[in-house]
């Protein structure tokens, strides 16, 4: 009889287990309903509700609750970014909050954290807070060994050093971003680019257009030049003319006071592309 008992209790509980599963599968699918609305906020509720679930039923240190962590993490910096192009600064620092109470003991989603702090202090001025928070976020990097990641934040520490009038070390920063990534970007296979090489491309032609500028204001022109030439020939080649990131880049060089110049440019992109078919 009680062995009978026993039997019964683990079927209720197999089957209030997959009560749980199905309910999260629907919640999830609701996350990324949300998501491709736009309906952020609302996706990030979901989310918080399919992660105290997950944290009852499974346990925190269970895989299925750290995907999820990561997941909410990811989505409330998100957020906070969305806000701070708004300029709304202390709700970007809330969703900031949010997301580095999650980033516990994840360093990867920490050091993301860490950035979108650089960025909101660097929005409110305050460039020597948000040295720190990318200072920071570089040792995790550094840890973790994303060659990408590590190339971001040195890109965002060119940024802030470049406010700052510190353009060597902007400089040396930039450098060090493009070396990373185009190292990384060897490595990768032969093929079809997905969007994880898509992406690396695409901040080494930002890292390309920030070098040409910190060689401006260091007034290195020809080297700048170079630079615009290399960021030009890079998203012309991967992305197309018809690209946003092309079309800015374009606009941007044409706007920075190079209409002199920008007729040689685009002939030094063409002859470069020219010599390497």
């Amino acid at each position: 009889y009680q062995r009978r008992v026993h039997g019964d209790s683990y079927c209720e509980t197999y089957q209030k287990m997959d009560s749980i599963k199905e309910k999260l599968k629907v919640l999830e699918h609701k996350v990324e309903e949300m998501k491709k609305l736009g309906k952020f906020l609302e996706a990030l509720d979901i989310l918080e509700e399919s992660l105290n679930l997950r944290k009852a039923y499974f346990g925190e240190t269970s895989d299925e609750y750290i995907d999820c962590q990561d997941k909410l993490c990811e989505l409330s910096n998100m957020v906070s970014l969305f806000f701070l192009q708004k300029g709304k600064f202390d709700v970007c620092q809330e969703y900031l909050r949010k997301a580095e109470n999650l980033s516990h003991n994840r360093p990867k989603c920490r050091a993301i954290t860490l950035n979108n702090y650089a960025c909101l202090y660097r929005k409110k001025g305050r460039h020597r807070i948000a040295l720190s928070y990318l200072e920071q976020a570089l040792a995790i990097e550094k840890k973790l060994d994303i060659a990408k990641d590590i190339a971001d934040t040195h890109l965002n520490l060119c940024a802030i050093y470049s406010q700052l009038n510190q353009h060597n070390d902007a400089l040396e920063n930039v450098l060090t971003a493009i070396m990373l990534l185009q190292d990384d970007l060897l490595q990768e296979p032969n093929g079809p680019e997905d969007k994880s090489t898509r992406d690396k491309v695409s901040a080494l032609v930002v890292a390309y257009h920030n070098l040409a500028v910190e060689y401006e204001y260091l007034k290195r022109f020809d080297d700048a030049l170079k630079s615009y030439v290399r960021a030009l020939t890079l998203s012309q080649r991967h992305f197309g003319e018809e690209h946003y990131l092309h079309k800015n880049l374009m606009r941007i060089v044409s706007e920075a006071g190079h209409q002199v110049k920008f007729r040689d440019l685009r002939c030094n992109a063409g002859r470069l592309r020219m010599r390497r078919r």
